[in-house]
């Protein structure tokens, strides 16, 4: 039971951690973790101009994550869709040229670091606002349960 304890992963964390390595223009529209709880897999849309390098900006930041293991992070599929604009109504003038915009959809994966030491895993976890987490950690080491 303990191992259980210890080993799941907060939740809190990753989306704490995930709003500061999203840059401008990237949205996030899904987010899985395995059953395993031992990779991540990340569904999202990056805006033009510049789809692909806001998605390689993603992929270096998260890359950089305490949560992720270095290296890890891998592209596995990137699509440009055009955006489909409607013309103006029958009879009235289009005010601006109409611009179709365009989106780039794209999947990413990542393994999750391997466990940290206790005191490491606690200081982590106060620092991405996962209060819940850290607090069971700092039970468990009062108790003497921790390595």
């Amino acid at each position: 039971m303990l191992q259980g304890l210890v080993t799941t992963r907060s939740g809190s964390a990753l989306l704490r951690d995930l709003q500061g390595r999203v840059p401008q223009g990237v949205q996030l529209t899904s987010l899985a973790v395995s059953p395993g709880q031992q990779s991540l897999r990340l569904l999202g849309t990056a805006a033009d101009p510049q789809a692909f390098a806001r998605i390689n900006a993603l992929q270096i930041a998260l890359g950089r994550s305490p949560l992720l293991q270095t290296g890890s992070v891998k592209l596995l599929k990137a699509l440009r869709s055009e955006a489909r604009t409607s013309p103006p109504p029958a009879g009235q003038p289009a005010l601006q040229p109409v611009v179709p915009s365009a989106q780039v959809g794209f999947e990413l994966t990542a393994a999750f670091r391997p466990a940290l030491p206790p005191a490491v895993e606690l200081q982590l976890l106060s620092e991405l606002g996962a209060t819940g987490m850290a607090r069971r950690l700092q039970l468990l080491g009062a108790e003497g349960l921790l390595p």
